[in-house]
């Protein structure tokens, strides 16, 4: 089996049978109640695409992303979505030398790791309904291959120092093929 998507099954755990999938390049788990992506994730060695989400289906209970997802070094794609509590990303997020798609839709993420311009192949990043979302690092300039970027963050409060970058996104973006920053302050 390559591609495996579970929708709405509900599931408690995290299925640790999934691990055994050697083969499997696809692995989508949108809708269910387990709180953590497993420690031994990195089993999935082909694996070029993980996607969590509870959109459809209400807020993920995931809060937890493992150290060892760097060394799923053939993922091309990350995808996690509307997360009920606030996850980081680990140091070795930024070992992920495939990685052409990071898509954080309400996860409650904070902030990017100070050295994401190691992702030499990351094309699009999608950062949408962010809330209390930190000043970018500067290296985020440095990005090779990014040509989509997509930043939306709602909330009373922003961070000024987020407010006073959105200038120097501006410009930058003008260089890139697909551009959005938004900021929207209730």
């Amino acid at each position: 089996m390559e591609h495996l998507n579970i929708y709405k099954g509900n599931l408690a755990t995290f299925p640790t049978a999934v691990l055994e999938l050697e083969n499997l390049k696809s692995l989508q788990l949108p809708c269910h109640d387990f709180t953590a992506i497993p420690d031994d994730i990195d089993r999935l060695k082909n694996l070029e695409t993980l996607y969590f989400d509870g959109g459809a289906c209400g807020a993920t209970p995931i809060s937890y992303i493992p150290e060892r997802i760097g060394n799923l070094q053939k993922l091309k794609n990350f995808s996690i979505g509307y997360s009920k509590k606030r996850l980081q990303l680990p140091l070795s997020f930024t070992t992920l030398q495939n990685l052409e798609y990071f898509g954080c839709y309400g996860c409650g993420i904070q902030e990017l790791p100070k050295d994401i311009d190691k992702l030499k192949k990351l094309q699009h990043l999608t950062l949408l309904n962010m809330e209390d979302f930190r000043p970018f690092p500067e290296s985020i300039f440095r990005l090779p291959a990014l040509n989509d970027f997509t930043f939306y963050q709602y909330g009373k409060e922003v961070d000024p120092l987020l407010l006073a970058q959105k200038k120097q996104f501006d410009a930058w973006g003008a260089g890139i093929e697909r551009y959005s920053f938004a900021i929207n302050q209730n």
